[in-house]
């Protein structure tokens, strides 16, 4: 379960513009592909991957990282994946027998307990302790299956990480998080209030008490709820949002290239 890693009189602080260009930054990130299709722009995928500290492949997301290879000829020019994670129950023998000669390491999680998204974090832990790594961002499809997706926002309540580590929900044009209980406040490109990009928060564990600024529709004192108001098409007045909640939200936000 996700706990409040900081007093409620201190803010958490996220930088999404560092995290939406991360591959230009200098930042050290963990890299995850989950079992669903790389979409977006190729380059970009391949720049993502390639300057990750550490890259790693989901039981099926091994199929599709390697068509994606293959459909862009990257053979060359794509760093090999350092695990494979997984039940292995999706991968198939000739993406295992492609692996092998990457050098990539396998290491079956056969637990059913959790789902293979939250045992990859498992097994990346005691790299991230040892590497001092605190921001890992796990690829996934937003348009995919549902059940998928919830089970992967449950995976940000469950956090078997370090409490200092920043856990993202990322595809080719959405990028999200969990926000713990407490004040956050979110650094957006300038160009994203310019753009009126969309954005939003969702509670995801009952109601929650919410006040923001830098929003087009803020909230002072306000309760969202399922069943009843929830954030979403929302959009940025500034490039500082600050967001103040008694309970989890999950934030949303559109992602664009210059």
């Amino acid at each position: 379960m996700c706990e409040r890693s900081f007093e409620m009189d201190q803010v958490k602080r996220w930088d999404a513009t560092s995290i939406l260009s991360i591959e230009q930054s200098e930042l050290p990130y963990v890299l995850i592909v989950l079992n669903r299709p790389i979409q977006g722009a190729p380059i970009d995928f391949q720049r993502l991957w390639n300057h990750a500290e550490l890259r790693v492949l989901v039981d099926g997301g091994a199929n599709h990282w390697l068509k994606f290879v293959a459909d862009n000829k990257f053979e060359e020019c794509m760093a090999s994946p350092h695990f494979l994670t997984g039940d292995m129950d999706s991968v198939t023998y000739e993406s295992l027998r492609r692996l092998d000669t990457l050098n990539c390491q396998r290491i079956r999680t056969p637990d059913q307990n959790e789902t293979d998204c939250t045992k990859s974090l498992i097994v990346i832990r005691p790299y991230l302790q040892s590497k001092q790594i605190q921001n890992v961002l796990i690829m996934t499809d937003f348009g995919g299956r549902l059940d998928q997706l919830l089970s992967q926002i449950n995976t940000l309540f469950k956090r078997p990480l370090p409490q200092d580590t920043n856990i993202y929900l990322k595809s080719h044009d959405t990028l999200a998080w969990l926000l713990c209980p407490g004040q956050h406040e979110i650094k957006v490109p300038q160009q994203y209030v310019s753009q009126q990009i969309w954005c939003g928060y969702i509670p995801m564990n009952g109601s929650a008490g919410v006040t923001t600024t830098g929003l087009k529709y803020d909230m002072t004192n306000g309760t969202v709820c399922f069943g009843q108001l929830i954030s979403t098409s929302n959009t940025y007045t500034s490039s500082t949002v600050t967001i103040h909640c008694d309970n989890h939200l999950l934030w949303t936000m559109g992602s664009c290239k210059n």
